[in-house]
């Protein structure tokens, strides 16, 4: 079952932010927030001053959204023109990875403000990208069974240099290929298929793997806009100075 007053809540029918509050709480710099926007890959809400005009307010979702990219950003070496991209692929994908990286007790009991330390969660979300170039989101069994999806590891794209080609992992589920034929026509559809089947075959036997769990950004950000501290353990190394000798214990 959905609870749509937990959706309310995270998906921005409560609170709203300004730029500066925005930027802080989701890492990205305003003229990068303006690039996520321009793309349609985070929505702003024009809300009028009280003496006239208007000024910009970012929702919550929004916020965490943005969070997410500046994860893919930092972790992938994408540039925010390749973040927006991404975060624009359709299917509402990225909106219920904010809804489910958070759960009811996080919202109606918030961690300990003593607790700065971010630490990963049994359901945590994943975003994978596998040999540099395809984007995969992964869900865990429990969230997959509540929002319908027939493949644990869900292909969003393709990444090439400047560009990234949408992709869709329902034609991977039974039916695939005759959907793909009703879609492309019955050539085209035969190959777009095969080059999914492609993909997911790289994927289980791929060269290399690179993973960031966007879940903890999320919690991170939501954390920062409620007025408490967050920080990652690769923080407080970076924050004491800790050198890699030290770490090691080297002399």
């Amino acid at each position: 079952m959905v609870n749509h007053e937990l959706v309310d809540l995270v998906m921005g029918k409560n609170r709203m932010y300004g730029d500066a509050e925005a930027e802080a709480a989701s890492g990205v710099p305003l003229p990068s927030l303006r690039v996520l926007q321009g793309t349609g890959a985070i929505k702003s809400e024009k809300v009028s001053k009280e003496h006239g005009g208007f000024r910009r307010m970012w929702t919550e979702g929004e916020v965490l959204k943005a969070a997410i990219g500046a994860a893919l950003g930092e972790h992938f070496a994408w540039n925010i023109r390749m973040v927006a991209l991404v975060l624009a692929r359709g299917d509402n994908f990225w909106d219920k990875a904010v809804l489910f990286s958070l759960s009811a007790a996080d919202l109606q009991e918030p961690m300990d403000p003593e607790s700065k330390t971010m630490v990963t969660e049994e359901h945590d979300i994943y975003a994978d990208l596998i040999d540099r170039k395809f984007i995969f989101l992964r869900f865990p069994p429990l969230i997959l069974s509540r929002i319908g999806c027939p493949v644990p590891d869900i292909l969003l794209g393709m990444v090439q240099k400047e560009k990234f080609q949408n992709m869709s992992s329902v034609l991977l589920s039974p039916g695939g290929k005759e959907m793909a034929i009703q879609m492309f026509g019955e050539e085209k559809g035969g190959k777009v298929f095969n080059i999914h089947r492609l993909v997911m075959a790289t994927h289980k036997n791929c060269v290399s793997k690179s993973s960031v769990n966007i879940s903890m950004q999320v919690r991170a950000a939501w954390r920062r806009l409620h007025g408490m501290e967050s920080k990652f353990y690769r923080d407080i190394f970076d924050q004491q100075g800790v050198t890699h000798h030290e770490k090691s214990g080297d002399e």
